[in-house]
């Protein structure tokens, strides 16, 4: 997931996905996480600050980085949180499953 967030992230211009949480995670026939659910992804174009326009509370709040809460704009930033945030909740998904067994 962290090669597919850098590679949106490194491309020209730069693309925030905007709603990055387990639920928008997609498993290949080969066991590999893809990026899925690009409904609010935005190009950073022109912008050298790497900021998007302002997108309040769109998308799961949960996930979201503090600053959106504040009206602040989505930008590359928020979503490296909401990727920690993904980290969180995939290590809480895998204790549950080993309590489980």
């Amino acid at each position: 997931m962290a090669r597919g967030l850098e590679y949106l992230h490194i491309l020209e211009p730069p693309i925030v996905h905007g709603d990055l949480k387990g639920a928008n995670v997609l498993i290949d026939d080969q066991g590999l996480p893809k990026l899925g659910d690009f409904g609010l992804a935005k190009a950073l174009e022109g912008d050298p600050t790497g900021l998007t326009t302002s997108t309040a509370f769109q998308g799961s709040i949960r996930w979201l980085a503090t600053e959106l809460l504040f009206d602040k704009p989505r930008s590359k930033e928020s979503d490296i949180w909401a990727f920690g945030y993904l980290a969180l909740e995939v290590r809480s998904y895998l204790i549950h499953i080993l309590r489980r067994s």
